[in-house]
């Protein structure tokens, strides 16, 4: 949670939930503390079921962990799951009775804002929802238009918003991907002019330097969120087309092999500007 605070206190929701969004990317799949922060930041932009989705995960990892409940019971809570809400804290409070390594922690935070421990905090969090709850309740449970009227506007408060397509259009308009796939693309037009007709020879030299520093960085970009297949085709790239130990071979037998390679880029980047950065 410290992760996300320091990003908070600059008012960097989005630049916080990018960082974890690229943590988990990178294999930090089974690390409860990743999700947690990564759901404190998807609530704190008001994308509350995924924030759910990614409580429930370290929930998975970490079932003694009391604030992973407290948390998901305000998501619960912003989407209209008043039940869900109340019996969140009620495991929240269960948890905070136990001496573990979360409740110690928690207990101590919450001390420094002047509750008793983390069990006295829920249990207020406990009565406030369970008004809610009964509210809820009560309002609904009128019959004809009162109770469909409540019904609709208890609907309309809740919050249903989801990442989805706004995800995606962030992750394409991610300025370091754009420059990317912009310089990538550069290489794949020079590589595609090589595959036809004659050139001066430091028009090849300078094609082969900037492939290679391109091939090198790629393998070194997917290596570290995970592509591992695809680090090991970048690499061999940079082999064949390093200008410092040059493979040897005709103008002819080079021109179907840019021809492939500048496709493969072309292709590359497509794939590369469209890919969620969240996929593990």
């Amino acid at each position: 949670m410290s992760w996300f605070n320091s990003f908070k206190k600059r008012r960097q929701e989005a630049e916080a939930l990018a960082c974890f969004d690229e943590a988990i990317n990178c294999g930090y799949v089974d690390n409860g503390d990743v999700y947690i922060d990564r759901g404190i930041c998807l609530q704190s932009l008001n994308y509350d079921l995924d924030a759910i989705d990614d409580f429930d995960r370290a929930i998975a990892l970490q079932p003694e962990n009391s604030l992973t409940f407290h948390m998901r019971s305000i998501s619960k809570s912003s989407t209209g799951d008043f039940r869900g809400c109340v019996s969140d804290l009620q495991e929240a409070i269960r948890l905070a009775g136990i001496d573990n390594k979360y409740t110690r922690n928690q207990d101590a935070h919450v001390r420094e804002t002047g509750y008793k421990d983390s069990a006295h905090y829920y249990r207020l969090q406990m009565d406030f929802a369970k008004t809610t709850l009964d509210q809820f309740e009560d309002s609904v449970a009128r019959s004809g238009w009162t109770g469909l009227h409540a019904r609709e506007r208890y609907e309309k408060k809740a919050n249903k918003r989801r990442r989805g397509s706004t995800k995606n259009a962030e992750a394409i308009m991610n300025p370091k991907r754009v420059w990317e796939v912009a310089l990538t693309m550069l290489g794949a037009i020079l590589l595609l002019i090589a595959s036809n007709g004659r050139h001066p020879y430091g028009f090849y030299v300078v094609l082969r330097l900037v492939i290679t520093v391109g091939a090198v960085y790629w393998a070194w970009r997917v290596y570290k969120v995970g592509l591992w297949a695809w680090s090991w085709v970048f690499a061999a790239v940079a082999l064949l087309l390093n200008p410092f130990l040059p493979i040897r071979m005709q103008r002819s037998q080079w021109q179907p092999i840019d021809l492939s390679l500048g496709v493969l880029a072309f292709v590359w980047c497509g794939y590369w500007l469209i890919r969620k950065r969240g996929a593990a």
